[in-house]
C-alpha cells in the first residue's frame, strides 16, 4: 500500500481500449483489469484512458443484428467474407458482456476521443503507464507516452508486439519516442533483446494477469461446470477438433470450446461455449484440461495448474518466452497427434509455482520502484 515513502499517484493507463471495444478478447480485457488491481493494491489511483471514439465504443451495439449478418454470410460469394459475416452473426447472437464488464469493473476516464485528447487531459494524472497486450502494434506517440502534456513519470509495463513485424517502422518509432520513458518493462525476452539492440535496456516483466494470484482470480470468476476446454484465436484447425472431440467422447468429458477473433466460425454448435469474462475465468479454473493457441489461455492454465497443451510454432515469442521462463517448453506443439501425449504429462506444479512467484515478485518490484520514487528513476 502507499505510504509516506510511496505516495499515492493518479495514474493514467494507455492500453488497448479501442481493441477492447471491438473484439471479444478475454485476455486483452482481463489484463487491463489485472493491471489496475495490482496498482490499487499498491495504493495508487489508476484509470484507463478511453482512447476510442463514441462510434468505436458503441461498436457492439451497432453490430448486434445476427439475422442481417447471417443473411450476408449466405449471400456472399467470397469465402473470406462469408466467414467474416458468420463470425459477426455468431457474436451478435451470443453476446458475452465484454463492455458491461469493462464499464462495471474498470476505472475509466470520464472522457473519450470524441471529446478530444489534448495536453489538458493529462493534468489529472501524476504518472502515465502504457501496457500491456500488444500495445505497440499501434506505433503512435500516445502508445509510447510521448503525446504533449504527458506527465514526466512515464512507465511502459509489459509492452508487447510482434517484434519482427514492420521492423523499420518500429525502429523509427522507438528511437523517436522511447527515450522519454522513465522505465521500460517488456513482456517478451525477444522484445528485451530488440530494444537493447536499439539502445535502450528494458526489464523482462510478467503479463498483468500473472501479477494476481489464482485465489484473486477465483474471487472474480463465476462458477462453471468441469469441462475439457479449448480456447482458440483466429482459427481452430479441423485436425485438432477431431482429436479433441474423439478424446472427450472416449474419456466421457464435457467439451467447452471457446473462440475469439474468427475462431468462433470453426466450432460446432454442440461444443460451443459463449462465456462472459467472469464465466470464462471460472471455466478455466474448473477445466479438466486446456488446449489453446492463446497467450492468455496459457497464462490461466498455468495460474490454475490445469493439464494443458499450447498450440504454437517454436518462434511464437509470446508463448515461448513464458514457457521458457517457467520450464514448460515440453507443453508446446504444432501437431494435433501430439496433443494427447502432452496432456497426459505430469507437471511439477510446485516448481512452476515457485518460479511464477519469483517472476511475479520481480515484476511487482519493478512497478513499486518506478512508481514509488518521487524522482522517477530511469530503468
Amino acid at each position: 500500500m502507499a505510504n509516506a515513502a510511496t505516495p499515492m499517484l493518479r495514474i493514467g493507463i494507455v492500453t488497448v481500449w479501442r481493441w477492447i471495444c471491438r473484439q471479444d478478447n478475454y485476455g486483452s480485457l482481463l489484463q487491463a483489469w489485472a493491471l489496475q488491481q495490482a496498482l490499487l493494491r499498491m495504493g495508487h489511483a489508476p484509470e484507463v484512458l478511453r482512447l476510442a471514439t463514441d462510434e468505436e465504443e458503441r461498436y457492439r451495439e451497432t453490430h448486434a443484428s445476427a439475422w442481417r449478418y447471417a443473411l450476408r454470410a449466405r449471400c456472399s460469394l467470397s469465402r473470406k467474407r462469408r466467414r467474416k459475416y458468420r463470425v459477426l452473426a455468431l457474436r451478435a447472437a451470443h453476446p458475452r458482456g465484454f463492455m458491461a464488464f469493462a464499464r462495471e469493473r474498470l476505472r475509466l476516464s470520464a472522457w473519450n476521443l470524441s471529446e478530444g485528447f489534448g495536453p489538458e487531459r493529462w493534468k489529472d494524472y501524476d504518472a502515465a503507464l502504457a501496457g500491456s497486450d500488444q500495445i505497440w502494434l499501434d506505433l503512435t506517440p500516445e502508445h509510447f507516452l510521448a503525446s504533449p502534456g504527458t506527465p514526466a513519470r512515464r512507465v511502459a509495463y509489459a509492452v508487447s508486439r510482434p517484434w519482427q513485424r514492420d521492423a523499420e517502422a518500429f525502429e523509427r518509432a522507438f528511437r523517436a519516442w522511447a527515450p522519454g520513458l522513465t522505465a521500460l518493462g517488456i513482456r517478451e525476452r525477444e522484445g528485451v533483446a530488440l530494444c537493447a539492440a536499439l539502445g535502450r535496456q528494458g526489464t523482462h516483466v510478467a503479463d498483468p494477469v500473472l501479477l494476481l494470484e489464482a485465489d484473486r482470480w477465483r474471487e472474480l470468476m463465476a462458477a462453471a461446470p468441469r469441462s475439457a476446454v479449448a480456447y482458440f484465436s483466429e482459427a481452430f484447425p479441423a485436425a485438432l477438433r477431431r482429436t479433441l472431440g474423439a478424446r472427450c467422447a472416449r474419456k466421457g468429458m464435457r467439451a467447452a470450446w471457446v473462440g475469439m477473433q474468427g475462431a468462433e466460425a470453426d466450432i460446432p454448435a454442440a461444443f460451443a461455449a459463449w462465456p462472459t469474462p467472469q464465466e470464462w475465468v471460472g471455466l478455466l479454473a474448473a477445466a479438466d484440461e486446456i488446449v489453446t493457441n492463446s497467450f492468455h489461455g496459457l497464462c490461466f492454465a498455468i495460474l490454475f495448474e490445469r493439464p494443458f497443451a499450447v498450440i504454437c510454432p517454436p518462434d511464437a515469442a509470446r508463448q515461448m518466452s513464458l514457457l521458457r521462463r517457467l520450464g514448460l517448453e515440453a507443453h508446446r506443439t504444432e501437431a494435433a497427434e501430439e496433443v494427447e501425449g502432452i496432456l497426459e504429462r505430469e507437471v511439477d506444479w510446485r516448481a512452476v509455482r515457485a518460479k511464477l512467484a519469483a517472476f511475479r515478485e520481480e515484476s511487482l518490484r519493478f512497478l513499486r520502484e518506478v512508481l514509488g520514487d518521487d524522482e522517477g528513476g530511469r530503468r
